[in-house]
């Protein structure tokens, strides 16, 4: 790589707006020990992306989302142009500043000063797959995305609507464990059908599905247990029609992986998926709520952004 010129992109509302002072604390600590680096804020949602984007048009080859997982998001698609991925050698690395962080329990990243000086010299970097996401909106409009983690419609993209809708102020943990239990208390099942490179493997009441490529959502969920970062395969869980009882029973296994040995459980892997409705519902993006849809796609890129960390 290049000589390494690092951005740090802040999003100083994550974490309840702790983020700024997180930041300010790091930033002082780095100014005071003769670190170069450039910084900026966001001020509105999205923002981070076309931050992102300049600057590795500009020659940055190392960009730091400090915020939490839909900063991270931001960020990654920030990585994409039209024309695709802007500099494949280019690292993305995170100061995890925010409210859920789900994807930082899948890498060894901190936001004590030490580590945060690990960037300057040469720390483990893997290549990740990255999931290619796209659907249409209630007006018709293509939303195209890409993503680390996870994604899923149903019972959990309730529960993100939810969670994103209100402050976080009770911190990650419980944010999302209140959005989950509010998302139970008025559950429905979802008419679906979903493919897997090609095949239709599910038909019929589905409580939620989820396409992953990391283990965690929802503020601590390990969701995916089988789920690795770049082993080139996506991850696709199907909850079948539970419920209320159900789910609120079950709920405490998905905590640490359990809840897949459940007869109502479904779990395939492959490079493409496909989930489709016949009204539109909405769909949670690495803890984002990007909208409604009734078609939803993903596809692997297998080893496509190098992640620090």
């Amino acid at each position: 790589m290049d000589a390494k010129r690092i951005m740090f992109v802040i999003n100083p509302a994550a974490g309840h707006g702790k983020a700024k002072a997180g930041w300010l604390a790091i930033e002082k600590a780095l100014l005071n020990q003769g670190f170069n680096f450039e910084r900026a804020y966001t001020e509105k949602p999205l923002q981070a992306s076309l931050l992102t984007r300049s600057a590795l048009q500009a020659g940055f080859n190392c960009i730091v989302a400090a915020g939490g997982d839909g900063t991270i998001n931001e960020v990654l698609n920030g990585f994409y142009s039209d024309k695709g991925i802007i500099n494949g050698e280019a690292v993305l690395a995170a100061l995890p500043l925010g409210t859920g962080s789900d994807l930082s329990r899948m890498f060894s990243w901190g936001k004590d000063i030490e580590t945060v000086k690990q960037l300057w010299r040469e720390p483990p970097v893997t290549a990740c797959d990255v999931i290619e996401a796209s659907f249409s909106d209630k007006e018709g409009h293509t939303i195209h995305r890409y993503l680390l983690n996870i994604s899923d419609v149903g019972l959990g993209a309730v529960a993100a609507y939810r969670v994103n809708q209100n402050s976080k102020f009770l911190g990650g943990f419980a944010s999302f464990l209140l959005g989950t239990v509010s998302a139970i208390i008025s559950h429905k099942n979802y008419e679906l059908s979903i493919e897997v490179d090609g095949k239709e493997i599910f038909t019929g009441l589905s409580t939620m599905a989820v396409v992953a490529n990391g283990k965690y959502f929802g503020g601590g969920i390990m969701i995916a247990p089988q789920a690795r970062i770049n082993d080139g395969e996506l991850n696709v869980i199907i909850l079948k029609g539970f419920s209320r009882p159900g789910l609120i029973r079950n709920l405490p296994l998905a905590y640490n992986g359990r809840h897949i040995n459940h007869p109502a459980v479904i779990i395939s892997q492959g490079k493409e998926a496909v989930i489709k409705s016949p009204v539109d519902i909405a769909v949670e993006m690495d803890g984002e709520s990007p909208g409604f849809g009734s078609i939803f796609t993903y596809r692997l890129l297998h080893g496509a952004v190098k992640v620090s960390g």
